[in-house]
């Protein structure tokens, strides 16, 4: 979750892609109430808690976290 902003989704797809992450699905709802949007990723692998948190603090999120299933 992160104040939208433009280059966001930008931000996200070139670390993702800077570490061989290829991304199959996206989605970024946002709140017209508080500015803020949601990233949806689905990617071809697991990534990796240590990009998790980079990627959240280059977007500056205010929750960031990923889930395998």
């Amino acid at each position: 979750e992160y104040k939208d902003a433009p280059g966001v989704l930008g931000k996200i797809a070139g670390l993702l892609g800077e570490n061989n992450v290829n991304i199959l699905d996206v989605r970024a709802p946002q709140s017209p109430d508080n500015e803020r949007s949601l990233a949806v990723v689905k990617t071809n692998v697991p990534v990796s808690a240590e990009l998790v948190k980079k990627i959240g603090e280059a977007v500056n999120a205010v929750k960031a976290f990923s889930f395998d299933f």
